[in-house]
């Protein structure tokens, strides 16, 4: 069992959020602020489940350097655990960490092949307007709670260059593909809110900036059919695929 994290660190600098992008991946980037990239557990395993959680700690040091980024698929055994991790950047607003909240959405689908996740376009063909500005409508849903509802940064983390960095980290769950060989895509949505950040400078938090960005990944999935019951026959290559829906 391998546990990784993939690691997506946002800014609302122009240069990403009129793209509706995370950072994008820049080798030379310290500890966990190398965003786009796959980092795997090199320590203590943290408490994952199989299941979506938020996880209430993280331990820098035990995840070292980058493995990969994410620009192309990367490839999992069955067993394994994926984490999400989602920063700002630090030096974005240094001084306005405390009060950023997010939500995150996730949706997985199968692949049509190898296909690397794309950098530096525009991630959504339809658009938001604010303050006069378009941004890509990275994210879509029908949530119609107040951005001072959602999550703010909630992961403690030691062993941080950076102690004032909010992060928010979640368990996925384990890897149970039934395929020896398979492919995955899963898109990754979070909206972000800054209550410094109005629409001219408008008190009135209906007029708070929100900024949407996404992401879609590939993974690769390699190992054998798992056995549900024990009886090593086909039987569960179709009871799979049913459990998986």
């Amino acid at each position: 069992m391998a546990i990784y994290l993939l690691n997506l660190g946002y800014s609302t600098l122009s240069t990403y959020s009129s793209n509706g992008s995370f950072v994008t991946y820049s080798s030379g980037a310290p500890g966990l602020l190398q965003s786009c990239a796959w980092y795997t557990n090199t320590g203590t395993a943290p408490p994952v489940q199989d299941t979506v959680m938020q996880m209430a700690s993280l331990d820098q040091a035990q995840w070292g350097n980058p493995v990969a980024s994410d620009t192309a698929a990367f490839t999992f055994n069955l067993g394994d655990y994926i984490l999400l991790r989602v920063f700002r950047l630090p030096t974005d607003d240094p001084n306005n960490q405390d009060l950023l909240r997010v939500r995150v959405g996730i949706v997985f689908g199968n692949g049509s092949g190898n296909l690397a996740a794309q950098q530096n376009v525009v991630q959504s063909p339809l658009i938001m307007v604010q303050s006069g500005r378009n941004f890509p409508r990275a994210v879509v849903d029908t949530v119609s709670s107040s951005g001072m509802s959602w999550d703010l940064g909630f992961t403690t983390e030691t062993n941080s260059p950076n102690p004032l960095q909010k992060t928010w980290v979640y368990c996925l769950g384990k890897i149970h593909s039934q395929a020896m060989d398979q492919y995955f895509s899963f898109n990754v949505g979070v909206t972000a809110y800054d209550p410094n950040q109005t629409v001219g400078g408008n008190p009135n938090p209906n007029y708070n900036l929100v900024f949407p960005y996404g992401k879609d990944p590939t993974v690769k999935v390699k190992g054998a059919v798992m056995d549900f019951d024990g009886d090593r026959d086909d039987e569960d290559r179709g009871r799979g695929r049913r459990e998986k829906k």
